[in-house]
């Protein structure tokens, strides 16, 4: 019995050690493996696109560098850059490139990817912000006359150029019966600029034979700026601005029309126009047009050969 005993006294003592030791390679290897706090915040990128300000081109081998570190990059040929494994989330970037001006811009982990524009170092300016309410609050700087409805329904009929000549300080250029165009300040054609609706009116070639083809049936309300407070609508803006405004259709408002029929005895002209529109809760809709067809005009004594029109118009 005493020698059996003495046998699992000696064999117990090298299994204890046998677990020990795998315990502690174990415990050692998965310190070895695991990363700092700090080791496993450092996850952060910063990437994005730097272009030429004036070509929009991208740039290649800008150099980006994060400031207060040594850490940075250089843009690939299509303009990109990326720099990983960033322990903080926001940063001060500063981006440099031989022959442009040099940009400083904040940047943090929470934003998408940056775009950068370099302006070449033989830009004047960099940009230039004009305010609208500045603007405004310069009164003698901007002049605006306007006509409404109410004042356009007896000319509804004539020219647009007739029509807004009936503002203060607009002329008009006649080179023909039909062909009227508005001066303001001395300037006509494409130095007098006119927004129909929200956009520019550019469908014509401002030649000695063209005028705006605008009907003004359809009007609303026109009024003319003229001013240093031009200069918001752009340099082709020199004599003035003509704002052509249509009636808009409110919401949720019940099916209504319009209709006119004008006629004269002179060129047996004839004019007629028509206007519907409907609001719903989300959107609305309004459609319309106008025709107008009239003979060569008569003085007392002879036709006025080449005068007569005709002209068809809508819109939707």
């Amino acid at each position: 019995m005493q020698h059996r005993c003495a046998k699992y006294t000696f064999v117990l003592p090298v299994m204890i050690i046998r677990i020990i030791s795998l315990s502690i390679t174990l415990l050692l290897a998965s310190l070895a493996g695991a990363q700092t706090p700090e080791q496993s915040e450092c996850k952060h990128e910063v990437k994005g696109t730097i272009y030429d300000a004036r070509t929009s081109e991208p740039l290649a081998f800008v150099s980006i560098v994060l400031e207060g570190t040594d850490r940075g990059a250089v843009s690939d040929e299509e303009g990109n850059f990326i720099i990983a494994e960033l322990c903080e989330t926001e940063y001060d970037l500063l981006f440099s490139y031989i022959g442009y001006k040099s940009v400083r811009h904040h940047h943090d982990y929470y934003h998408p990817e940056v775009e950068i524009y370099l302006a070449p170092t033989d830009y004047a300016l960099q940009s230039v912000v004009i305010e609208h309410d500045a603007i405004e609050q310069g009164l003698a700087t901007l002049s605006v006359t306007r006509m409404d409805a109410r004042e356009l329904e007896p000319i509804s009929s004539e020219t647009f150029g007739d029509v807004v000549s009936e503002l203060a300080g607009v002329g008009v250029l006649k080179t023909g019966q039909n062909i009227v165009k508005p001066i303001v300040h001395g300037l006509h054609s494409n130095r007098v600029l006119i927004i129909n609706n929200g956009l520019r009116h550019e469908m014509q070639n401002w030649g000695e034979d063209h005028a705006p083809e605008i009907d003004p049936s359809l009007i609303d309300n026109v009024e003319l700026v003229k001013g240093a407070g031009t200069v918001r609508y752009g340099p082709d803006a020199l004599g003035g601005v003509i704002i052509v405004k249509p009636r808009r259709v409110e919401l949720t408002s019940p099916l209504q029309g319009k209709a006119k029929l004008h006629g004269r005895t002179n060129g047996r002209a004839v004019e007629g126009s028509v206007e519907l529109s409907r609001g719903w809760k989300r959107w609305s809709l309004l459609g319309g047009g106008s025709w107008n067809k009239q003979g060569d005009l008569r003085a007392p004594d002879y036709f006025l050969s080449n005068t007569g029109k005709e002209e068809l118009s809508y819109f939707g």
